[in-house]
């Protein structure tokens, strides 16, 4: 069952959410197609602008919504299916709330399968269909506009607390424990490992550790950043934010979207 909980991207990021998934039209595919470098496009700009125009306005609302979702497994029955395959949705959060994820020693093969199983959708979703209703594999040029889905979690770093899966995936230390080395270098290392990790998974789009200064400290205030944040100048955290995203997209080989959570202002607002 669907739980109809949509992100709190809030309007600014909805503004952006169109152009990721564009951005992973150059970049990534379902199983089975390949996968080209973003750099490799010769003219990218007039590739936006082809797949914006073949767009409807309906499939353009739905790219705007990212949601999430029950199970770990996906039927005919299953919502998801239904707005993926009939109202195009940009892509799904995968959450260990939700049981996305099973408990199980081969979790990282099963949350492949998922992602596996999600994008193939979305693929199909496209296709043209015949009058009783099956799916022509082959799809006619100009007809369909394939966008692949965004498949996010959370993955920030410093405990199971701060990322959607609890296992499998190296454990990585907290941005302030980053942060504490003084070594930029070291936050674009364990970013190259996230990137390289979630991409073997499919994860395309990563909710990664904090990029807010941690100025004043408000132990206990829920608005408070903790060791998610990499520190307390501004200037610093520039400088390991910056390292950290770039070694997530040299280990992803440009195939992760990255965004920092809560950012800007929680660290140093005076709000409850």
């Amino acid at each position: 069952m669907l739980t109809g909980k949509i992100l709190r991207m809030g309007k600014r990021y909805c503004s952006i959410i169109l152009c990721l998934l564009i951005f992973f039209v150059l970049t990534g595919l379902p199983k089975g197609y390949a996968s080209l470098p973003l750099s490799s496009e010769p003219d990218t700009d007039s590739r936006v602008a082809e797949i914006m125009q073949a767009l409807s306005p309906e499939q353009r609302v739905g790219q705007l919504f990212v949601v999430t979702f029950d199970g770990s497994t996906i039927s005919a029955e299953s919502a998801v299916y239904s707005l993926i395959g009939g109202y195009g949705i940009g892509g799904v959060m995968l959450t260990a709330e939700y049981d996305n994820f099973d408990d199980r020693e081969d979790v990282l093969l099963a949350t492949r399968n998922l992602v596996t199983d999600l994008q193939q959708l979305s693929w199909q979703a496209t296709l043209p269909r015949a009058a009783d209703g099956t799916i022509n594999t082959e799809p006619i040029s100009g007809e369909a506009v394939y966008l692949p889905l965004l498949v996010g979690m959370t993955h920030q770093g410093g405990g199971a607390n701060y990322s959607a899966l609890h296992s499998g995936l190296t454990s990585a230390p907290s941005a302030m424990a980053i942060g504490a080395t003084w070594d930029v270098g070291e936050a674009g290392r364990i970013g190259e490992i996230a990137g390289f990790e979630l991409n073997a998974l499919g994860i395309n789009l990563q909710l990664g550790p904090m990029l807010d200064v941690m100025e004043y400290p408000r132990a206990g205030n829920p608005g408070d950043p903790g060791v998610r944040a990499f520190g307390g100048s501004a200037y610093w955290v520039g400088e390991f934010s910056r390292e950290y995203v770039a070694g997530v997209h040299r280990g992803s080989q440009g195939r992760i979207a990255f965004v920092g959570q809560s950012f800007p202002g929680l660290g140093s607002g005076d709000r409850e």
